[in-house]
């Protein structure tokens, strides 16, 4: 009996005697998990999602394709780092960070108006900016694959932050009439 429990009480690592491929395999399945999960979740509760209209005419189904392809990468980027020591697994953090501000931006977007909409959306891209840079000095490859979602994630607080400051005059402006 004795012999059957010692192997529970060994510690180790997650994924011990998992091939390689396997373990980058579920990394990159994961983020397109919780993702799925986040917005079934979010419809159970009755939230809504709002994914904001893209610019040069792109059709809405781009978005969906965006998602399905950067958050993989992301996932294979935290692969990529966490297992190299207390640098890697800070940057993974970021990556985590990262991907979960993204998760949760159309269900902010849909309960912010735009100014703080373009602010939340402001906040993931300096995540993005920062988990980049940390992923990136720890392996290049994985900082290169954050790129495509920072450079989507961009486009998308700039355009907010377009439409903000194009719409929007503060209240404390000058008045021109008199009393």
């Amino acid at each position: 009996m004795a012999e059957i429990w010692s192997d529970f009480e060994r510690d180790y690592p997650i994924g011990h005697g998992r091939s390689e491929a396997v373990k980058a395999g579920v990394s990159a399945a994961l983020p397109i998990a919780a993702f799925l999960g986040v917005h079934v979740l979010g419809q159970a509760l009755g939230l809504d999602a709002i994914y904001p209209k893209l610019p040069f005419g792109l059709p809405a189904w781009s978005n969906a394709l965006a998602l399905a392809v950067t958050l993989p990468m992301w996932g294979y980027a935290h692969f990529l780092v966490s297992g190299r020591g207390p640098s890697g697994r800070i940057a993974g953090r970021w990556i985590v960070v990262f991907a979960g501000l993204l998760l949760v931006l159309p269900f902010a977007l849909a309960s912010f108006d735009a100014f703080f909409g373009g602010i939340f959306s402001l906040v993931v891209l300096l995540s993005g900016i920062i988990a980049a840079g940390r992923a990136g000095a720890i392996s290049g490859r994985a900082g290169l694959l954050l790129l495509p979602g920072l450079l989507w994630t961009g486009v998308g607080a700039l355009a907010g932050f377009g439409a903000v400051a194009g719409g929007w005059s503060p209240p404390f402006a000058l008045m021109n009439r008199q009393n």
